[in-house]
Parts: structure tokens; sequence; C-alpha cells
């Protein structure tokens, strides 16, 4: 097995915040953490917010509907995305590093939920922004099937919402748990 440093985490919990719920939505936050399902463990963390005029400057497009909705939920969420956004080719730079120093491109599983959300924005966007995505297309997991077939695995107490980051640990936690209680 390959291990970089000493580190042998190869799922990914990805989720986005985005302006559009289509393919191309303006991203405004991207959230990741590396997990080990065995051991039930959380890894390393990755979090940026995006300044929405540089998503839109590289082509990324916004809905009314999804703004509202922005416009909708609590300070903190509103908040979080709205002050001192990383211009997003920087940011996007910086999510490839943060997955290239741990594993390799053909090793690391992400999970969306679902993989044609969080994962597609990703890859569209990097693509925008003349990226290559750090991983395989076939190593893309689904974190709502595994819940939805799961339903007796009860989530964890929710503690934030649409925080890219939190999101993405609540993901992660809630999809060891169900491991576990398959295992048991």
């Amino acid at each position: 097995m390959f291990v970089l440093k000493g580190y042998a985490m190869f799922n990914l919990m990805l989720d986005v915040e985005s302006m559009g719920t289509g393919p191309d939505g303006a991203l405004i936050a991207i959230g990741a953490v590396f997990f080990d399902e065995n051991k039930g463990k959380l890894g390393d963390e990755f979090y940026r917010t995006i300044n929405l005029a540089t998503a839109v400057r590289e082509g990324g497009e916004t809905d009314p509907s999804t703004i509202m909705w922005w416009l909708g939920q609590d300070d903190a969420a509103r908040n979080a995305v709205r002050f001192n956004g990383y211009d997003i080719t920087e940011a996007l730079t910086d999510f490839c590093a943060f997955i290239n120093n741990r594993t390799r491109v053909n090793d690391v599983l992400v999970w969306g939920c679902s993989p044609t959300f969080d994962c597609l924005k990703i890859e569209r966007a990097m693509k925008r922004c003349g990226l290559v995505v750090p991983w395989k297309y076939f190593n893309e997991r689904c974190y709502r099937t595994i819940r939805e077939r799961n339903k007796s695995t009860l989530p964890l107490e929710r503690q934030g919402l649409h925080n890219a980051l939190d999101d993405a640990k609540y993901q992660a936690t809630h999809l060891i748990r169900i491991r576990h209680a398959a295992k048991a």
C-alpha cells in the first residue's frame, strides 16, 4: 500500500457551496476531510471560501432561486461565504495541492452528496480554470446512496448547516457510523 509521509487515509469527503444548482454553479466554498472508515477517524481538513465575483469571472453561473435560498439562511451560514473569499483559481489550486500532498491521484476515493453535485461542480470549475482534477472519475463515491440505504443508522445531531467543511465532517462521521453498524 502506498503511504505518503505516514499517511494512509484515502477516503475524502467533499462538500461544496454554490450560487447555482447546475453543473457550472458558481462555487462559493469548498470543504473536505480525509477519513479512515476502518479506524473511525477524521483526518486532515481543507476549507476555502471563494470570492463569488472570481467564480463568475471564470464561468461560474448563478441562479436567482439559489441566491434567494442563501438569503433565507441564518447569519452564520451567509457570513461564512460572504467575506474574505479566495480567488477561485487559488482556492482550487490549494485544493489540488491538499489532495496531491496526501495521496496519489489513482488512490483517492472522493465522496460527495452526490458526486453529480459536489464532484461535478469542482471538476467543471477546475476545467474552466485550466487545472487537472486530482482524482479519477471511477473513484467517485456517493454518500447520499449509502445514507438512504441505511436509514436505521441515525446521523449525529447536526451542529451547523451550509458550511462546506462542517457538512463534509458531518457526512464523513455519519458514513463511518453506517460502516461500523454494518460490521456489527
